[in-house]
């Protein structure tokens, strides 16, 4: 029976008449655009810093339906999910925009009403709605249906980069059910640092680094004025370092122990030294936990007094010592860059005549536990001009300026704030109210979660706190642990619908989603589109499927399977997901045929 026919047609207005519904659009024409490039185009483009720019300012929120049709004041608005299947069916929620009344599904957000128009946002994907209007003595209807186009977007006020994890076609041909699994940035902010600015408060081991880091300052500032005297010396460091693990946090005698060597010993911190070999200048160690010390050595020889150019980075924190002086040091706050390459910092290594000793202390981050340290590269030829030693040496003194400022004036740590609420109100109400969150299972490690006790979405949300890595996480136990122990979480239909997040909503967001999607039979190309979205929040160029997602794929690809899909498959029943787990997933997160 038509709608027409079931009202009086002298008091009823159809706006939709006897055609198709109409189409609206959840994405925006530039957000569309992006997703119709070739991949391959994509990945170049990706690399390329004003077309990231431009990426970003189509931002991540979705794009709503505008009622065709002013709404009269206190008139009636009511909108149907039509022959809906999610789990967010049958959550209504009646709200007011000034004098008009809207009922509709609860997720649905609608903005403020201009002169009775009306937009409603965070519609499904590939779904059809009624609408009514009803008051003043008649009705108008209409009729419309969302494109089906993948990422289904979220605005959640105050927390960037939300979309539903469902709406693409899966296995079979089924869609994956939409309002069950959100992926997002984080709820609130991370954890910060309380400092002390007291010099009676400082460690003796925080009162030797302060001094150290002015003395460089010093040392440096004195050399520019004589640069024409400064001798600098080939690069002559072979690819063996000496490692000590001490498997647990250090104390200040320790560090002044560090400091004291000129050999390296056979036990160091109660621990033999084992032999790690760089390749390409990297040295990856084995994970282990968050802020692992790991003390790296080299002995070498070198003809004659001088300094010695090399360029360095690591994940996260390091110091580099030469015979017991403190040179670069990034020990408190890390490496700051989102690449870690030799070109990120250049260090000046005070070499003397005969045997030196060279020292690194690294602590690993939340991704990984990797020193980069080699030849700097800008060095082509010897012997240096005064112009080129210029260079160097005002380059140096910058970063020592920014270290001096950022890692010894800022104090010392003496503990730490728990992070900030993204969330208003209103938004808060909404995950939980509307959206129907259950679960918040939060990616982050311990210094950013520090003082929490629970998920910035209220009591009534399971904060389930599972560490996860991101890239670099298949390639180690530690890390392959951290995936399963989320995976499993968000594999449990009792969760959902659930909430996952890191700070950023794109690294370990990303490789999450990833293989979720990848289970349930998103296609390939599916699967690197919903990775590449976040750069509709982030602008960076540096952030591209080179440097970070291709390592990820690498290790997925290593996996027996003829598929994407089915190397995914295999890799996450390697991390000791069971084939039940994965059928019951499968059956709860597809729509029926």
């Amino acid at each position: 029976m038509t709608r027409e026919k079931e009202s009086p047609p002298a008091k009823e207005s159809a706006i939709s008449g006897g055609g198709p519904p109409e189409k609206a659009a959840l994405l925006s024409p530039a957000q569309k655009a992006h997703l119709r490039i070739p991949r391959q185009e994509r990945v170049e483009l990706f690399q390329t810093p004003a077309y990231r720019l431009n990426l970003q300012k189509a931002g991540d929120l979705p794009q709503g339906y505008a009622i065709p049709v002013p709404v009269p004041e206190h008139a009636r608005l009511t909108i149907r999910e039509k022959d809906g299947k999610s789990a967010e069916d049958g959550r209504i929620r009646e709200t007011r925009l000034g004098t008009i009344t809207v009922s509709a599904p609860a997720y649905i957000l609608f903005s403020s009403p201009a002169e009775g128009n009306v937009t409603a946002e965070n519609l499904k994907i590939a779904c059809r709605y009624d609408w009514e209007i009803s008051g003043n003595g008649g009705k108008k209807r209409g009729t419309f249906e969302t494109e089906d186009i993948a990422p289904r977007l979220i605005r959640l006020d105050g927390v960037p980069n939300v979309r539903d994890l469902g709406g693409r076609i899966g296995l079979d041909g089924r869609r994956i059910r939409q309002g069950m699994l959100y992926r997002s940035s984080g709820l609130n902010d991370n954890a910060r640092p309380r400092c002390s600015y007291d010099e009676n408060d400082l460690s003796p081991e925080m009162i030797v680094r302060k001094k150290a880091c002015a003395a460089n300052l010093e040392m440096y500032s004195g050399m520019l004025r004589h640069a024409d005297t400064v001798k600098i010396l080939p690069y002559t460091l072979d690819d063996d370092w000496t490692v000590f693990i001490p498997g647990r946090d250090l104390k200040d005698e320790d560090y002044m122990q560090i400091a004291g060597l000129r050999s390296i010993p056979d036990i160091l911190l109660g621990v033999k030294g084992k032999i790690f070999t760089a390749d390409s200048d990297r040295v990856t160690l084995p994970r282990c936990r968050t802020y692992e010390h790991a003390i790296l050595m080299k002995s070498f020889e070198a003809p004659e007094d001088g300094f010695m150019p090399v360029g360095c980075s690591a994940d996260y924190f390091f110091q580099i010592l030469l015979n017991g002086r403190i040179g670069l040091d990034l020990l408190t706050h890390g490496d700051g860059h989102p690449l870690y390459r030799k070109e990120n910092y250049l260090e000046l290594l005070p070499v003397k005549k005969g045997n030196n000793l060279l020292t690194v202390h690294l602590r690993s981050g939340n991704g990984g536990w990797v020193l980069v340290f080699g030849r700097q590269e800008e060095i082509t030829k010897l012997p240096v001009s005064t112009e080129e030693k210029e260079q160097m040496l005002t380059r140096r003194i910058s970063e020592q300026e920014f270290i001096f400022s950022r890692e010894i004036i800022s104090g010392r740590i003496v503990g730490f704030i728990p992070g900030r609420t993204r969330l208003t109100e209103e938004s808060r109400e909404y995950l939980v109210r509307d959206l129907g969150i259950r679960s918040d299972v939060d990616l982050r490690g311990d210094t950013e979660c520090r003082g929490m006790t629970g998920s910035p979405a209220g009591k009534s949300v399971r904060w389930l706190r599972r560490p996860c890595g991101s890239y670099a996480a298949l390639g180690s136990d530690f890390g392959k642990e951290g995936v399963a122990n989320v995976l499993r979480e968000l594999m449990k239909k009792e969760n959902c619908p659930a909430i996952f997040h890191c700070i950023g909503g794109q690294d370990r967001t990303g490789i999450i989603a990833f293989l979720l999607n990848g289970l349930l039979g998103a296609q390939e190309e599916e699967l690197y589109l919903d990775w590449e979205v976040t750069a509709w929040m982030n602008g960076d160029s540096s952030v591209n499927h080179r440097n970070f997602l291709d390592r990820f794929v690498s290790d997925l690809t290593a996996c027996p399977g003829k598929t994407l899909n089915g190397q995914i498959e295999a890799c996450v029943l390697s991390l000791g997901i069971t084939p039940e787990e994965i059928r019951t997933f499968r059956e709860f997160m597809l729509e029926p045929q």
